[in-house]
């Protein structure tokens, strides 16, 4: 993800004039404690990665009701803001009520951590999540193969090679030893 200041005029006097905007870009950009930040498309080397969250995710029962791991969501959150996580858990339900024109916020919000983004951006960007009822947020930081866990904003877990990350108690089978996202070969 890209996290950068762009000069686009403070032409917006709510999330929904920025909503209508940004559905007309090419880039997504977020839009939080009114600045703009341009939200950068997935880098190659995290697909992998999100081919093994993927792999784990699919042997849930969560996917087996249908809930879904959806990449670049557009969520409307308290406070006017708009954010874009990298990938995000919904429910069928959720699903389904989005295509009826609401903004379901996820269980599980997940962001690869960029380079250009200050211990603010990230700070700011969590008080978000969970201010609008994201239950966790993994933030993996893919250069040093880690993930940081929260469950809140004080509820933090540092996990890296043979330690177990999981989604519990939102989703109690969606565990993986942190490593193997990490592997290079799909083979």
């Amino acid at each position: 993800m890209t996290a950068t200041r762009t000069n686009i005029p403070k032409r917006f006097s709510s999330v929904d004039s920025f909503e209508k905007w940004a559905n007309k870009q090419e880039m997504g950009y977020e839009f939080a404690n009114k600045k703009i930040t341009e939200k950068g498309m997935i880098k190659n080397y995290e697909l992998l990665i999100i081919y093994w969250l993927n792999e784990f995710f699919f042997t849930t029962n969560a996917y087996k009701e249908k809930g879904k791991l959806i990449s670049e969501v557009g969520l409307k959150l308290p406070k006017g803001n708009f954010r874009i996580p990298d990938l995000a858990y919904f429910t069928s339900q959720q699903i389904e009520s989005a295509a009826h024109g609401q903004y379901p916020i996820p269980g599980l919000a997940i962001e690869f951590l960029s380079d250009s983004e200050s211990f603010t951006d990230v700070e700011n960007k969590l008080n978000d999540y969970f201010e609008a009822g994201v239950q966790i947020v993994w933030y993996i930081n893919p250069i040093n193969e880690t993930i940081y866990c929260y469950r809140s904003m004080k509820d933090i877990e540092y996990l890296k090679s043979t330690d177990i990350c999981s989604a519990e108690p939102l989703i109690p089978d969606f565990e993986f030893e942190v490593r193997e996202i990490f592997k290079k070969t799909i083979a």
